[in-house]
């Protein structure tokens, strides 16, 4: 049990980092592409 435990906390931070990630290239993407070349 403590072994599924720490499996499914180390994919569930895995996934919140993949999240921030692409959250983070989104924004980075969306304010290149606003901002006037």
């Amino acid at each position: 049990m403590g072994r599924a435990a720490a499996v499914h906390a180390e994919a569930f931070g895995w996934h919140r980092t993949a999240a921030i990630t692409l959250e983070s290239y989104h924004a980075a993407i969306g304010a290149v592409l606003v901002r006037p070349s």
